[in-house]
């Protein structure tokens, strides 16, 4: 078990250094377009650019390694930015494929959740029983999922320190 907890870490460790530079044109391109949205007049939609811009940079990242988890997070963050939650839902849902154990991806995940079931709430009493279960449903998987990350990053942090100690002497 460390032997694999050494090869994973190892291949995370070649992965953030052959394209961690893509995520940093990602964030910057993110932060860029919140500066534009805040500066900008309410319509205006260029802000959205910066943000295509930031998926496009992953995408790249993704076309020569699509086992990066950190790609698909990223990727995911950046498509809530531009309020595409659903395209953000499936990416952190990739990276759970590629790795079950990524806390931060349930976090994520959660959190694109519980932003839809605020979009798509009830806006009157005409639409309440019509909405009230989808939105029940989206907070459902929200919970679901940051209670699974909960977990998730507990037990890691176990297991992270059951492998320092079998190292220590």
């Amino acid at each position: 078990r460390c032997v694999e907890s050494e090869r994973a870490m190892e291949r995370r460790a070649r992965q953030e250094q052959e394209l961690g530079p893509y995520v940093r044109r990602c964030e910057f391109a993110i932060q860029k377009a919140r500066e534009a949205r805040k500066s900008a007049p309410p319509d205006y939609q260029g802000w959205r650019e910066f943000v295509r811009e930031g998926i496009r940079a992953i995408d790249e990242a993704l076309a020569k390694d699509d086992t990066w988890t950190t790609g698909y997070l990223a990727r995911g963050r950046a498509k809530a930015e531009g309020n595409d939650l659903d395209g953000a839902i499936a990416d952190f849902s990739l990276a759970l494929e590629r790795n079950p154990h990524e806390s931060l991806a349930r976090y994520e995940r959660g959190n694109a959740y519980l932003l839809k079931s605020l979009i798509e709430s009830p806006k009157g009493p005409h639409e309440l029983r019509q909405a009230s279960d989808r939105v029940a449903g989206w907070l459902r998987r929200a919970v679901e999922d940051f209670d699974a990350g909960a977990r998730e990053g507990w037990k890691l942090e176990k297991e992270e320190a059951e492998v320092v100690q079998v190292y220590e002497f």
